[in-house]
């Protein structure tokens, strides 16, 4: 259990991580002299996470395209390889 937990928190603290060097999270703090309180804010940043999400799908998208096409490029040049060949008996 405690392996899940250890699991859990470093997946968290990642998150958090890539989340304020991507602008997804902000926190600011104000301090009122008078009552000598701070008032501590984290701000999310909604449409930018939706902008990376929308980002990171296009480039998936077009890195699975173009593995795709070299795959099949290499796929064609095995088979033309083949029919140059003779039949073995």
């Amino acid at each position: 259990m405690s392996k899940l937990l250890g699991i859990l928190f470093l997946v968290i603290v990642v998150i958090a991580g890539i989340g304020f060097a991507r602008g997804w999270f902000a926190v600011s703090r104000n301090r009122d002299d008078a009552t000598n309180r701070v008032d501590v804010n984290l701000s999310v940043d909604s449409d930018k996470i939706r902008e990376d999400k929308d980002a990171a799908k296009r480039e998936a998208k077009e890195f699975t395209e173009e593995t795709a096409e070299t795959f099949r490029g290499v796929g064609n040049a095995v088979d033309d390889a083949g029919k140059d060949e003779a039949p073995s008996r």
